[in-house]
């Protein structure tokens, strides 16, 4: 679904007050896919680098200067899409290997520009970027951001020299800095379910080394499927809220359950 035009405004609006009617509140994420994308979708196919992406395996061209200010200034415009369409947050996607993600990483960042070079550079068109949602919608609506803390998950190696745990803390230590209100946590080039990984919460770990070094609100995602394996987390302070997805895709009561299976 785009927020990339006004013509989506009205379409956004009926979901968010149909969510609203049913007593829950809503965000709209916001993305570029960057070369993570299939080789046919319309439009330039852009990166930081012009290197080969580990999963789409496209070659993006490069981005300018130009190319870059153009794309800070889209998000700032989907963000106020977002605040007209009635949502309660907006969430920056900064994960699984998209555009932002992109710039993040060792592996298709190769910039040698402020952009780049150094952890600081790389996350550099991050920052300018909530710079620019928080000044579109005048800081009037929370601002969350889906973080990728590494390339690789936790106790894998996927893909040698990616973005390490340490360099995602300190990313999630300037988003906390730039006034974000949710970081919700996932993966970064490996991707929201990592080839061979297993269990329960398996990003639990990437939300306790996050938890430990930010004071705005930590969201764990990763395979909770459980409404025990949700409380545990939350009451053992590895995270403040917990994500769930296939689980309640699969399950629409998955919440009343829960409720029930936990004595709330």
């Amino acid at each position: 679904m785009s927020l990339a035009t006004d013509a989506s405004v009205a379409g956004h609006a009926a979901i968010a007050a149909a969510i609203h009617s049913a007593g829950a509140r809503c965000a709209a994420q916001i993305s570029h896919s960057g070369s993570n994308r299939r080789a046919k979708m319309p439009g330039r196919c852009l990166g930081p680098s012009a290197v080969e992406h580990p999963v789409a395996h496209l070659v993006p061209e490069e981005m300018s200067k130009s190319d870059i200010v153009a794309v800070i200034r889209a998000f700032g415009a989907a963000a106020g899409r977002v605040q007209r369409a009635g949502y309660d947050f907006v969430e920056v996607h900064c994960a699984h290997g998209y555009l932002l993600g992109e710039f993040l990483s060792p592996l298709t960042n190769h910039r040698t520009d402020t952009y780049g070079g150094t952890p600081a550079g790389r996350r550099r068109l991050l920052l300018e970027v909530v710079e620019e949602v928080r000044a579109a919608v005048h800081g009037d609506l929370p601002l969350m951001v889906r973080l990728g803390v590494a390339d690789n998950p936790p106790l894998f190696q996927l893909y040698e020299g990616g973005l390490t745990v340490a360099e995602g803390v300190e990313a999630a230590r300037a988003l906390d800095d730039a006034g974000v209100v949710v970081v919700d946590l996932s993966a970064g080039i490996c991707g929201s379910r990592p080839a061979g990984i297993m269990g329960e919460a398996y990003f639990r770990p990437f939300a306790e080394a996050v938890s430990a070094a930010v004071h705005c609100h930590v969201v764990c995602t990763g395979g909770i499927t459980q409404a025990r394996t949700a409380q545990d987390v939350i009451k053992s302070g590895a995270a403040d809220l917990v994500g769930v997805g296939r689980a309640l895709a699969a399950d629409h009561d998955w919440v009343r359950t829960a409720r029930e299976a936990t004595g709330h």
